[in-house]
């Protein structure tokens, strides 16, 4: 047990080893917008923790399932119209299968109702 003062308070605490940390694997199922720096916007089918992330070395990436770029999004109500409703008959999508996305990048992950 080690003892650790803060400013206000000294409060206990026992270290984790590696034995004691069992990796989980974050899914998020359904639909979601994942919005990318450098202007990237991806629709995929669901988003789900690299298994070759390492929180515990700040590499941290996410696989966008059955993925495609939405290249042109042709709505009236942004990207919360197609969030909501779907693609219209003027997106345009572009089949990227399953990007890795270094969570580092991802700005925004909108999810799907339709």
């Amino acid at each position: 047990m080690k003892k650790v003062t803060t400013a206000t308070r000294t409060v206990s605490a026992t270290p984790l080893s590696t034995h004691d940390v069992t990796p989980v694997r974050s899914v998020f199922k359904g639909r979601y917008i994942l919005v990318i720096d450098a202007g990237w916007v991806l629709l995929a089918e669901g988003v789900e923790l690299s298994p070759d992330s390492s929180i515990e070395e700040g590499r941290v990436t996410y696989i966008a399932r059955d993925a495609s770029v939405i290249r042109e999004w042709g709505t009236t109500a942004g990207l919360g119209e197609i969030a909501l409703n779907g693609p219209t008959n003027n997106t345009v999508l572009d089949p990227c299968g399953n990007p890795h996305v270094p969570a580092s990048r991802l700005l925004m992950l909108i999810p799907c109702t339709y």
